[in-house]
């Protein structure tokens, strides 16, 4: 329907046919991993330990699209189509009537939802999805874990708890971890370079979580 653009399997749905011929919590720990992976070498790494494993799961997640079974190559934080399913547990029930009443029921159902969406918005006490501004307020209390230090150029290298190293761009809004291209949200070490350079992270958010765009989409 749209070619264009990205797509991402369900992992609800790849796991229920990975399961079949690879059952037991080990494999669906692993397979879950792999799904979550925001990094290409995290990625092959995960799917190395699921080889060591004596598992072939290569073939369902890379040879038929790599950008299908890969977060890392997808800009969504979903995992499953649960949107989808919402839409048709409402449909099916409406599945007996008319072809054309049912049309017309689902227009009045998507209607309603509009609209009330549009007064939900509205009422937002801030120029961004509240959900995303729970997020960048949760980050930023977290972000203390990690300690920054400047090289110049708009680039930070962050050094967490663990001794893991990233290196962050707050000019081209990138971090090494990938989360920050992923989903347009500063991640957690992207929110501290933006603090220790006396920048506000809610600047530095994606333009399609801002309120504007919400009330553009519903209209």
């Amino acid at each position: 329907m749209f070619p264009n653009s990205e797509h991402r399997f369900c992992v609800r749905h790849m796991y229920n046919n990975f399961k079949s011929e690879h059952k037991g919590l080990l494999c669906k720990q692993i397979l879950w991993a792999i799904a979550k992976c925001k990094t290409e070498q995290g990625f092959a790494q995960a799917i190395e330990k699921m080889r060591s494993k004596g598992v072939a799961v290569y073939e369902l997640l890379v040879e038929k699209d790599p950008t299908t079974g890969q977060r890392h190559t997808s800009r969504t934080h979903q995992y499953v189509t649960c949107y989808a399913i919402t839409y048709v547990k409402h449909s099916t029930r409406q599945f007996y009537k008319h072809v054309i009443t049912l049309m017309e029921m689902i227009k009045n159902y998507l209607m309603k939802r509009l609209v009330k969406k549009r007064v939900e918005v509205e009422k937002w006490n801030n120029n961004i999805w509240p959900n995303v501004f729970k997020v960048v307020e949760r980050l930023m209390l977290e972000s203390s874990i990690c300690h920054p230090k400047y090289s110049g150029n708009f680039h930070y290298q962050m050094r967490g708890i663990r001794d893991d190293q990233h290196i962050v761009n707050i000019d081209k809004k990138t971090c090494a971890c990938n989360r920050w291209q992923l989903i347009g949200i500063p991640c957690i070490h992207g929110i501290l370079a933006l603090l220790s350079s006396n920048r506000d992270p809610i600047d530095y958010i994606h333009n399609k979580y801002k309120k504007e765009n919400f009330i553009k989409a519903l209209h």
